[in-house]
């Protein structure tokens, strides 16, 4: 049975948060071990860590289709989704497309970004 993850990614428009994209990331181990420890916990970059608590509305609806069958849910903000491109020595935009137009930069009108996930089998 495989692992699969549902990347949210969400942004910050003046002040509040708001869901952005839900992104088709296809199955690398590799890359989940390194955000969560999935399948690949000696690659593990980052703690699992509760959600925060102003997760957006489509997020949240999203989760909760999966109850029963999700687990590892978490999250990573841009700091870390930065750390994770530099470590990988690749682009993510090849596995989760980017956030504004070809690069994880801020665009002039977001404030900030970050990515809220889990896995199912």
């Amino acid at each position: 049975m495989g692992c699969d993850i549902h990347l949210h990614q969400e942004v910050k428009l003046a002040g509040k948060w708001h869901h952005y994209a839900l992104h088709s990331v296809p199955r690398n181990y590799e890359l989940f071990g390194m955000m969560a420890g999935v399948r690949r916990r000696e690659e593990q970059l980052f703690p699992v860590k509760p959600w925060p608590d102003d997760v957006t509305f489509v997020t949240l609806h999203d989760w909760v289709s999966w109850i029963g069958n999700a687990h590892t849910k978490s999250w990573l903000d841009k700091e870390e989704i930065h750390r994770l491109n530099e470590h990988r020595g690749r682009d993510l935009g090849a596995y989760v497309g980017y956030c504004f137009g070809s690069s994880w930069d801020y665009s002039p009108k977001a404030d900030d970004v970050r990515f809220i996930f889990w896995f199912d089998n």
